[in-house]
């Protein structure tokens, strides 16, 4: 079976400074991948990279038969990216800011039209589909997080700390989520 992930040879420096030298690893369809090290080790970069977020790096990352340099729209439409830290724009409703990433994600209006207020009733946040993302407690901006990588239904879900901020519902919701998304 193909990879559904190929990291091959990727170096990355900061200043001069390796943050990351040589690393190398192949997620299979289906496989759940942690990658666990202490603070400071590269993860989050690696995480960046793997979702196209940084581009200058030593080495080659395929997604789905996809390099995410060279063939950046085609790898980023089968990502679902949730950062350590979500930085909506706090102006915008919920509904307004999930659409506008969703389009981004190439999600059509229709599809937009019914995912969105699907993902905010099964994460519990259907009454807070119209207030402002600035309103929201850091759970549920943490949520908001979660619909927004799974909102294109994405091959690929790179999660960076995703439990964190969730009540223990949440937590096993979203573990829920990715032995659905594994199968």
């Amino acid at each position: 079976m193909e990879p559904l992930v190929q990291l091959r040879g990727v170096t990355k420096k900061y200043y001069g400074h390796a943050v990351l030298s040589d690393v190398s690893f192949d997620i299979k369809p289906g496989e759940v991948f942690g990658y666990i090290g202490p603070n400071g080790a590269g993860k989050t970069t690696t995480l960046k990279i793997l979702a196209g977020l940084i581009q200058k790096f030593e080495g080659e990352v395929i997604v789905a038969g996809a390099n995410v340099v060279k063939d950046r729209d085609r790898a980023h439409r089968m990502i679902g990216y949730l950062p350590q830290s979500c930085g909506f724009q706090n102006w915008r409703t919920v509904d307004s800011a999930l659409d506008v990433l969703g389009a981004l994600s190439g999600v059509d209006a229709p599809t937009r039209k019914k995912r969105i207020p699907e993902l905010l009733e099964r994460f519990g946040l259907a009454q807070a589909r119209f207030k402002k993302v600035k309103d929201l407690s850091g759970g549920m901006a943490q949520k908001m997080g979660l619909i927004q990588a799974l909102l294109h239904a994405p091959k690929l879900l790179v999660l960076d700390e995703p439990l964190e901020g969730l009540d223990p519902p949440t937590r096993n919701l979203l573990k829920d989520i990715i032995r659905e998304r594994q199968r």
